[in-house]
């Protein structure tokens, strides 16, 4: 722990932004830039809502996405790639002032599961980042919220007054393997009725890693090989029953399929054959089923987007130590349990790119220049 770490205020004042989660203290704050570690300790982390004023106008791509999105419900299934493009998105669709660089830290999943926003017809905008079907500690601040924050809290279970209309919600969840039960994941997605767009980041870095186990389904390498040798396969499985939901459900959502970036895969000494290799195979694999006759995705009208050929191409800056992730993260420090207003965590790690800025652009032009055309 860093000494005389800085405390962050815990709340804003209300006619500036809404109500907002603090850390006690920071972790590894030596490695952020003057600018960030400014930033840090005098703004909040986590706006959990607020609102926007009617005479606010966003600027022109946050129109094209908010637009693109209204009324929608959002998906987006995967793993930590998927983390992060999910709280880049939150970022993009809310009114972040230009000066805030901490909210345009991407943060972690115990931080929230589900963004929503509200439009009302006097032109105002209120949302509501947090987790679906539980505010954690909310009514500790009843007594403080303003009445349109309680409004922004009743969006978590769309329970809005009718001056409120254009809901827009997105939800994250978990898949990171081929195996059954996270196929019933992916099926009850596409079949259940809840969603009008799926993002799906397809299962990548667990089964690369061998840590699929738990989930009895195979690795990356094994699946390889059972593809290479027309063996029946976990990869196959999945993306054939995935087809078959969608062509039997009554309202299938769009569904847009990503690989994975293979650019900055860390090699075990001990592999054989090199990491990068084998998600590079497993990603054009992918990209069969949906281009050859035979693919089991060919015929869905899902979309595929190589996302692992746009980051080799445009090269968008990664974590310092040659991490996966494209964007800057708070994480809670040796405690897993969702940031509740009323325990916050008494510590927190900051991961930074290695450029030591956190202006991210991997996953905000994936979304602006790949995925919105799609959607």
């Amino acid at each position: 722990m860093i000494a005389g770490c800085p405390r962050v205020r815990g709340f804003t004042t209300p006619a500036r932004r809404g109500q907002c989660d603090p850390p006690s203290c920071l972790l590894n704050a030596s490695s952020l830039c003057s600018k960030q570690l400014a930033c840090l300790q005098r703004e909040c982390l986590v706006t959990r809502f607020q609102m926007e004023p009617a005479h606010a106008t966003p600027d022109a791509a946050r129109s094209r996405l908010l637009a693109k999105l209204e009324n929608k419900r959002v998906l987006i299934l995967g793993d930590s790639m998927a983390r992060q493009s999910f709280n880049t998105l939150v970022n993009l669709m809310r009114r972040i002032e230009e000066a805030s660089t901490c909210e345009r830290i991407v943060i972690e999943p115990m931080f929230g599961d589900r963004y929503v926003q509200a439009t009302g017809r006097d032109g105002r905008r209120i949302d509501h980042y947090g987790h679906r079907g539980v505010v954690v500690g909310m009514d500790a601040l009843a007594p403080q919220l303003p009445g349109w924050a309680h409004e922004a809290n009743a969006l978590m279970g769309s329970n809005l007054t009718s001056e409120w209309t254009g809901v827009t919600r997105i939800d994250f969840d978990t898949l990171l393997c081929y195996g059954q039960s996270q196929m019933n994941r992916l099926i009850t997605a596409i079949s259940g009725g809840a969603y009008d767009v799926l993002v799906l980041h397809a299962p990548a870095y667990h089964p690369l890693s061998n840590s699929c186990s738990r989930f009895r389904s195979a690795n990356s390498r094994d699946l390889l090989s059972q593809l290479e040798r027309g063996l029946p396969n976990d990869f196959s499985r999945f993306w054939q029953k995935a087809a078959a939901a969608a062509a039997h459900a009554p309202l299938p959502p769009r569904v847009v399929v990503l690989n994975a970036p293979a650019d900055h895969i860390r090699e075990g000494r001990e592999d054989a054959i090199p990491s990068t290799h084998v998600q590079m195979a497993m990603n054009a694999h992918l990209a069969t089923s949906f281009s050859q006759p035979w693919g089991a995705l060919r015929d869905t009208g899902w979309a595929h987007v190589d996302w692992d050929a746009y980051t080799r191409s445009t090269k968008p800056q990664n974590r310092a130590g040659g991490d996966w992730h494209y964007s800057c993260g708070f994480l809670m420090a040796n405690d897993r349990r969702r940031w509740s207003y009323r325990l916050p965590p008494p510590h927190i790690q900051v991961g930074v790119r290695a450029n030591g800025d956190c202006e991210e652009d991997g996953n905000t032009n994936l979304w602006r220049q790949l995925l919105l055309p799609l959607l």
